[in-house]
């Protein structure tokens, strides 16, 4: 089970996430989806889940397609530059 924070703790934590808010730079797409992933882990450590468990999660939830997006066009083979030099 996973153990209460302090006050200290506590403390240090919400001064953490006021310092957050106060950013100037603008929350993108994936500092987002970055957040929905820690804060999932968070209530599952309260709900009292295992750590493999937790991780297990963490590891299935794969980035999303826009960070990683495939190449927009076919790579063409350099087949056809080969056969001109003959």
């Amino acid at each position: 089970m996973a153990q209460k924070k302090t006050k200290a703790q506590k403390l240090a934590s919400l001064r953490a996430k006021e310092r957050a808010a106060k950013r100037t730079k603008p929350i993108t797409a994936l500092d987002l989806w970055a957040i929905r992933i820690h804060e999932a882990t968070e209530s599952m450590k309260r709900a009292g889940w295992e750590d493999a468990l937790i991780t297990s999660y963490v590891l299935e939830q794969s980035l999303p397609d826009w960070v990683i997006s495939a190449p927009e066009r076919p790579v063409e083979d350099d087949d056809d530059e080969e056969e001109e030099d003959y």
